[in-house]
């Protein structure tokens, strides 16, 4: 019982953990690291939300369109600022790799 409360509470912790995270806030964690951001998976249902990042923009878009299908809102934030949604997904895909970044 005690393990049981103690997983629910990592779980509640880390969704609120995710709703505060700010996309500005997860772009300079990143870069302070050295890593580039380049696709950031945005996703909501009810109450619950989350974010992924990814580095291609056809695992971003596969990722948010599994998303799509279960239920979830979702957009994709690309390196120009702009966001996608499921209907502009093939848009994103055509743009590919030239995205300029807004850096």
């Amino acid at each position: 019982m005690l393990e049981r409360k103690l997983l629910e509470r990592k779980l509640l912790e880390r969704k609120l953990l995710e709703r505060d995270i700010e996309e500005r806030d997860i772009e300079e964690c990143i870069a302070q690291k050295g890593v580039a951001v380049t696709f950031i998976v945005h996703a909501s249902r009810g109450e619950a939300a989350t974010t992924t990042i990814r580095l291609s923009v056809v695992v971003a878009v596969a990722k948010g369109r599994v998303l799509a299908e279960e239920g979830w809102q979702v957009f994709i934030t690309g390196p120009d600022g702009i966001r996608y949604y499921p209907c502009e997904f093939d848009e994103l895909l055509s743009l590919g790799p030239a995205l300029p970044s807004r850096e």
